[in-house]
C-alpha cells in the first residue's frame, strides 16, 4: 500500500507542477508583451505588442478556473500530502490574479493618454473585461489557445460560433465577465496608482 498509494499521489502533485508552470507562463506572457508595448517608441513594434499583449491577456485571469481541479484531486491524496497540493493552487491562483491586474492596469494609463470620458473609460474597461469572459469560456471548453489566433484561425471562429450558439455557455461567459468587472473594480485603485507614478 505504501509504494504504490505514495507513488500515485506523488505523480498528481508532480502532474500539477508541470501543467501549472505552463499555465503561470502563460499567465506571464502578457505581462512581457505590456511591458515591450510601452518600452519600444517604433509604431509598427508597439502595434504588434500592443495586438500580442491583449490577445494573451485572459491567460491571466483564465487561471481561476484551474481551481475546478482540486476538487477532483483532493479525494485522491493522503492527508500529508493534501497541504502541499492547497499550497499549489494558492501560488497558482495568486499568480493568476497579479499577473491579471499588472496585465491590464496599464490599459488604464493608456487609456488616460487618449482622454476618452470617464464614462467611456470605465465602458472600455467593462468591455475588456466581459469579452475575457468570453476567452475563458472558449479556453475551458472549447481549449482555444491565444496562439490559434495565428495557427488555426478557422477553428478559432468555429468555436466561437459554437460558443455564441449555446445559451449556457454564453451565460457562463457573461458571468465569468461579471466576476472578471468585479475583481478588477474592487482592487484597481491602488494598483493603478502605482502603475501611474
Amino acid at each position: 500500500m505504501y509504494t504504490k498509494e505514495y507513488g500515485f499521489m506523488n505523480s498528481i502533485l508532480i502532474f500539477n507542477i508541470d501543467w501549472m508552470l505552463f499555465n503561470i507562463w502563460l499567465a506571464i506572457v502578457p505581462v512581457i508583451f505590456v511591458w515591450l508595448f510601452f518600452a519600444v517608441k517604433n509604431r509598427i513594434l508597439k502595434w504588434i505588442f500592443g495586438i500580442l499583449w491583449l490577445l494573451y491577456l485572459p491567460n491571466t485571469i483564465y487561471i481561476i478556473t484551474d481551481m475546478e481541479h482540486i476538487f477532483t484531486q483532493w479525494p485522491r491524496v493522503d492527508e500529508a500530502s493534501r497541504l502541499i497540493l492547497v499550497l499549489q493552487y494558492i501560488v497558482l491562483e495568486f499568480v493568476g490574479i497579479v499577473t491579471f491586474f499588472i496585465a491590464l492596469c496599464p490599459l488604464e494609463t493608456l487609456l488616460t493618454t487618449w482622454k476618452p470620458t470617464k464614462t467611456a473609460a470605465t465602458g472600455i474597461l467593462i468591455t475588456f473585461n466581459m469579452l475575457m469572459g468570453f476567452a475563458m469560456v472558449l479556453g475551458k471548453v472549447e481549449r482555444i489557445h491565444s496562439w490559434y489566433v495565428f495557427t488555426q484561425p478557422l477553428h478559432v471562429l468555429r468555436s466561437i460560433e459554437q460558443v455564441l450558439s449555446s445559451g449556457e455557455l454564453v451565460i457562463l461567459a457573461l458571468l465569468l465577465g461579471v466576476f472578471t468587472n468585479c475583481l478588477y473594480f474592487l482592487f484597481r485603485k491602488p494598483l493603478v496608482k502605482m502603475f501611474t507614478r
